[in-house]
């Protein structure tokens, strides 16, 4: 029944993990990738 419903939540969880790694990522700017 909710599929849509359930399809866009976990597509803002990802989107919100994505954002938060990338933010780690910039922040420590590693050497060696």
């Amino acid at each position: 029944m909710a599929r849509g419903a359930r399809f866009l939540l976990v597509l803002a969880l990802l989107a919100a993990l994505l954002a938060v790694v990338l933010q780690l990522y910039r922040r420590r700017k590693p050497l060696s990738v």
